[in-house]
Order: C-alpha cells, then structure tokens, then sequence
C-alpha cells in the first residue's frame, strides 16, 4: 500500500520523500583480537557497519524478473499476500509482498520504504586457529626447529537483517549473482 503523504487524496510522485539512511555506511568498526596460551594462538578479525540501508534492485522486487523468463524467488512465494478467495490456494492476507503477477509488477515494485533494508552487519572477517608443537628428541632428529598446524577460515559468521544479499557488498553492485565466499585453509608450516 503506498500512503499519500501530502494529503491531497492522490498518490503520485509527490507523495515521495527520504527514507532510511544513506547506501554507504555512516559508520564502520573493525576489531583484531589474538589471545595465545602455551602453544595455542587465536586470532579474530571483526568488522561491522551501521547506520546503512539498501533498496533491494529489481532482481528481488519484480517475480519472474528478467522479463517473466526466471523462476519465482522462494523468499517471495513465501511472503507473497494471496486472498483468501482466490480458489488455487490457501490465502496468506498477512504477506508482506505484494502477491506475484507479470501484469501488475512495474505499480508493485516502485521504489518505496517495502524495499528499503538495514543493511547494517558484524561479521567474522576472519578467523586463525593454531598450535606450535614443542621441540622434542623426535624434531631434532629430523633436524626440525619449529612446526605448526593452523586452520584458517574466512567469512565465517554474518550477523544482519539483510539476508538475501551481502550487506558488505557495494549498493551499486548488488545484483545477488554471485553468493558470498566462505573460505577455510588448513596449513602446516615446517621450519628446518
């Protein structure tokens, strides 16, 4: 439902204003954390954003986008409004999508606060997990001076409102074509 914000009982482009907070973030933080415990070391990378808002593009606002050659995006179907009436299938009148139709998509997916999200985030950057093995009779041996296992792992946790797409990611390039990368790496480091 659009509102007619100037009262004049016509819904047109007057009746737009500025909502949510800019597409870049208005505050960034970052964090390092290493801790290390004997031969045990721990190190987090966090950063976080707020006081940021995305407008979904027209990927996630029109059903069948691509000109009605693309299937139905889940999220849509599921909170899609359909009456209760409407013969084919249970009613949800408390969705909070417009219901999904090819004819009446360019009315439904105008710009308007239903598209506007808070694209605010932390998330585990990165992530470092080791062990440095004592020196012992079996290292000298093989003449070893130093070894360490390590696992690492990049974009472990994202914790936002913005699910459908990556809240780190530029407004502009924000097409959800390309899922976000998580990346984990176990590495042994031998020193002679």
């Amino acid at each position: 439902m659009y509102k007619d914000l100037n009262g004049d009982k016509v819904i047109d482009g007057r009746d737009m204003k500025v909502d949510g907070f800019p597409d870049h973030p208005e505050y960034v933080f970052g964090s390092n954390w290493k801790f290390g415990y004997k031969g045990f070391n721990l190190s987090l990378n966090w950063v976080a954003a707020t006081n940021v808002s995305r407008v979904w593009n027209m990927d996630y606002r029109i059903p069948f986008t691509n000109s009605g050659h693309r299937g139905l995006l889940s999220y849509f179907a599921q909170n899609c409004w359909i009456p209760n009436d409407n013969g084919w299938a249970p009613g949800r009148e408390d969705g909070t999508l417009p219901r999904f139709t090819k004819t009446n998509y360019p009315w439904n997916s105008m710009n308007s606060t239903l598209w506007t999200v808070d694209a605010s985030y932390i998330r585990l950057k990165s992530a470092s997990f080791g062990y440095t093995f004592s020196r012992n009779k079996f290292f000298d041996k093989l003449r070893i001076s130093s070894l360490s296992l390590m696992f690492t792992g990049y974009n472990l946790l994202t914790f936002s409102k913005m699910t459908l797409q990556d809240p780190e990611a530029k407004a502009d390039d924000s097409d959800g074509e390309y899922p976000l990368v998580k990346t984990y790496n176990i590495a042994l480091s031998i020193t002679f």
